[in-house]
C-alpha cells in the first residue's frame, strides 16, 4: 500500500507541476502577436544560458532534480527526486520522515513547495546565472505604463542652428564726445521714427549654433546715418554730418542643464552660461562745403569688452517659449569699458517647423572713456528699446 501511495503522490506532483507550467505558458501572449490596445507589450521570456526551456513530449517542462529537506516547522521531511532525462520518465521519488520513516502527512506540502519553487525559477533568473537579457526583462516597465525614453547621447545629437534678422528701435541717453564729460546725448523713439530717412544702412543679424551642451553665436548690428543742411544768407554753405556705429558680439555658451516643469505639456527650463567679447566702433564725420572750398573733419574709436552672464529659457510648450539673458563686462581690462551691462528678454513663437517670430526688449549700458586732455573721449550711454525678429532654424 505504501509503495502504491508513493507512486500515486509522485505522479500527482508531476501532473501538478506540468499543469502549473502549462498554465503559465498559456497566460503569455504569442511571441509575434501584438499587445492589446492600451497595454504595454509583455517582456520576452528570459533565456537561461542563451537557450529556452525545452518542453516534454506531453507539453510540460521537465522536473528538476531535487535533493534536501522541505516542509513546515520541525516536521520537514527528507526529499530526493531524480530525473533520468527521458521526456516521459518521471524518475524515482523517495520520501522519508526524519523521525520514523513512516509519516507521509507532509507529502502534499512538500510537492506544493516544489511546484512553487519551480515556477519561481522559471519566472526569475537566479542570482548566479542571470544574463544581460534577464536583467533587462526583470527591469521592464509594468504593463500599461510607457517605458521612459533613453536619454540621447550628446555625440548623437544633430546641430541646432538659428538665424534671425531683427529690427531694434533703441532710445539713447547719456553723454558722448571729446572732453572730460563729453556732450549730452538724448535721442527718443520719436526722433528715430521721424528721421528714418537719414539711415543709409542697417544690418542686424544674429546666428547661433549648438551641438549638445556646447554652442557658439554671433550678433552684429551696423548702422550708418547721414544728414545735411545749408546755412548762410543765400544758402551758400552746406554742412553735412555722417555717423556710424557697430556693435558685434561673438561668444560661446554651455548648457548647464534642462529640467522638466510639466512633462505632459513639454514644459521645461534650460540654463546656459554665456561668455564672449563685444566689439564697439564709433565714427563720425563733419563736412563743410562752400562754393570754392570743402573741408571735412572726422574720427573713429573702437574697443573690445569681455562679458559673462547667464541665460534662462522657459519652453512653455512646442510652440511658445520665454527667455531672459543678462551679462556684465568691461571691468577696465586693457582698453575696455570701465563697466558694461546688458539685459535681453522676450518670447519666441514657432510659426512652423523651420521658422519663428521673436519679440522682446534689449538694454545695453556702456561706460567707456580713454585719453587725456583735449584727446579725452567719453562714451557713457544707455541704449534701450523693443525689437522684433524673424528667424529660421534647422
Amino acid at each position: 500500500m505504501r509503495k502504491h501511495l508513493k507512486t500515486f503522490v509522485g505522479i500527482a506532483a508531476a501532473i501538478l507541476a506540468c499543469g502549473a507550467a502549462l498554465a503559465q505558458e498559456q497566460s503569455k501572449p504569442a511571441p509575434n502577436s501584438p499587445a492589446p490596445a492600451g497595454q504595454q507589450a509583455a517582456p520576452v521570456e528570459p533565456l537561461v544560458g542563451g537557450e529556452p526551456w525545452t518542453l516534454g513530449s506531453k507539453g510540460c517542462e521537465p522536473l528538476p532534480g531535487v535533493d534536501g529537506r522541505a516542509g513546515p516547522g520541525n516536521r520537514a521531511s527528507g526529499l530526493n527526486i531524480t530525473y533520468d532525462g527521458g521526456p516521459n520518465d518521471l524518475g524515482a521519488i523517495e520520501t522519508m520522515d526524519p523521525r520514523n520513516g513512516k509519516d507521509e502527512s507532509d507529502l502534499w506540502g512538500i510537492y506544493s513547495s516544489l511546484v512553487y519553487d519551480r515556477l519561481a525559477d522559471t519566472t526569475h533568473a537566479g542570482s548566479s546565472g542571470a544574463t544581460g537579457e534577464q536583467a533587462t526583462a526583470d527591469n521592464a516597465a509594468p504593463a500599461g505604463e510607457q517605458a521612459a525614453p533613453a536619454a540621447p547621447l550628446i555625440g548623437d545629437e544633430p546641430w541646432e542652428i538659428r538665424l534671425k534678422f531683427y529690427g531694434w528701435l533703441p532710445s539713447i541717453d547719456g553723454r558722448a564726445g571729446l572732453g572730460k564729460n563729453g556732450s549730452p546725448v538724448n535721442v527718443t523713439y520719436g526722433d528715430l521714427l521721424s528721421n528714418l530717412d537719414t539711415l543709409q544702412s542697417l544690418v542686424p543679424l544674429d546666428l547661433e549654433a549648438r551641438l549638445g551642451h556646447w554652442g557658439v553665436y554671433s550678433d552684429v548690428l551696423y548702422l550708418r546715418a547721414v544728414t545735411s543742411t545749408t546755412v548762410g544768407p543765400r544758402g551758400g554753405v552746406k554742412v553735412g554730418v555722417a555717423g556710424q556705429q557697430t556693435i558685434w558680439e561673438i561668444g560661446g555658451f554651455y548648457r548647464v542643464g534642462t529640467w522638466a516643469v510639466n512633462p505632459h505639456w513639454g514644459n521645461s527650463i534650460s540654463v546656459d552660461a554665456i561668455g564672449g567679447v563685444r566689439y564697439n566702433n564709433l565714427g563720425g564725420t563733419i563736412g563743410v562745403e562752400t562754393r570754392r572750398h570743402a573741408v571735412s573733419v572726422g574720427g573713429e574709436k573702437e574697443w573690445w569688452d569681455p562679458f559673462v552672464g547667464p541665460r534662462v529659457i522657459w519652453n512653455l510648450d512646442e510652440q511658445f517659449s520665454l527667455f531672459a539673458r543678462g551679462d556684465v563686462g568691461g571691468f577696465g581690462i586693457e582698453d575696455s569699458s570701465n563697466f558694461v551691462w546688458q539685459f535681453i528678454g522676450g518670447g519666441d513663437w514657432n510659426i512652423c517647423k523651420y521658422c519663428f517670430l521673436e519679440a522682446g526688449y534689449r538694454m545695453l549700458s556702456t561706460d567707456y572713456e580713454t585719453g587725456t586732455g583735449f584727446r579725452h573721449f567719453t562714451y557713457d550711454t544707455r541704449m534701450g528699446g523693443p525689437y522684433i525678429a524673424l528667424g529660421v532654424k534647422f
